[in-house]
């Protein structure tokens, strides 16, 4: 019984430092670039009944996905450094160091993401 109350502790404990740190610590784009990423996630599920008289649609929204899959990296790396500032002690260096982490894993996902960019559009002003 006290290993259960424990966890529902430290599940509590999680969801006060998701909701009263982590999130108040997105930046404002990064917000914009979900939400544009669920937009181009639901354009592109429901094609065919949106979009039935418009054969380019997939292209475009394949490439919204592109643009907002190039920038959740970097928000991402953003909101690390952010809740950096935040906490305190060793989980501050913690942070830091998943903040880093993360921008050199930005700077190695954009490569790719940026040729792919590219061919789309290419693909779009055929």
């Amino acid at each position: 019984m006290a290993a259960v109350s424990w966890l529902d502790a430290q599940v509590a404990r999680l969801w006060r430092f998701g909701c009263h740190t982590v999130l108040p610590a997105v930046p404002r784009s990064g917000w914009l670039v979900v939400g544009l990423f669920g937009f181009g996630l639901l354009n592109l599920g429901f094609e065919r009944e949106i979009w039935p008289h418009h054969p380019q649609a997939d292209i475009w929204f394949g490439l919204l996905l592109c643009s907002c899959g190039l920038m959740l990296p970097w928000q991402s790396a953003a909101t690390a450094r952010r809740v950096s500032q935040v906490v305190v002690g060793s989980w501050q260096l913690l942070w830091q160091l998943l903040a880093w982490m993360s921008y050199a894993a930005a700077v190695l996902v954009s490569i790719p993401a940026l040729i792919g960019f590219i061919l789309c559009l290419m693909k779009v002003f055929r």
